[in-house]
């Protein structure tokens, strides 16, 4: 399955494990909860680096598409851990840039309606 970026989603590559992350309304709201941060304060801390595997494994175990299989976060992390930290921070960044700023609609060139 590709990344579907009409709708905002991004693909992580996690040592040839492929997850979609979707920035989903309940995502956003699972994110909030389960870090005690809001969006928008937790995108800017993610951007200046002050982060960790907690921040990561949370926002990839609640944002990615289903699959074949379920993900616990302590097999993410795992995942994270032999991948590298560093490789999961630019699509981490792009889900959470699409999550709060929206994603502009591939056909159109625009930005997506708000409902």
């Amino acid at each position: 399955m590709a990344a579907n970026l009409s709708r905002g989603e991004v693909e992580l590559d996690l040592g040839g494990t492929i997850l979609i992350l979707r920035p989903t309304y309940q995502a956003q709201q699972l994110i909030e909860a389960e870090l005690k941060i809001r969006m928008v304060p937790l995108g800017e801390k993610i951007y200046e680096g002050d982060f960790g595997m907690t921040d990561v494994v949370a926002i990839i175990t609640i944002s990615a598409v289903p699959n074949e299989r379920d993900w616990e976060p302590d097999e993410l992390g795992d995942l994270i851990a032999q991948a590298g930290l560093e490789a999961t921070i630019a699509p981490v960044l792009e889900f959470m840039s699409n999550a709060i700023r929206g994603w502009p609609d591939q056909k159109k060139g625009e930005a997506s309606p708000k409902k």
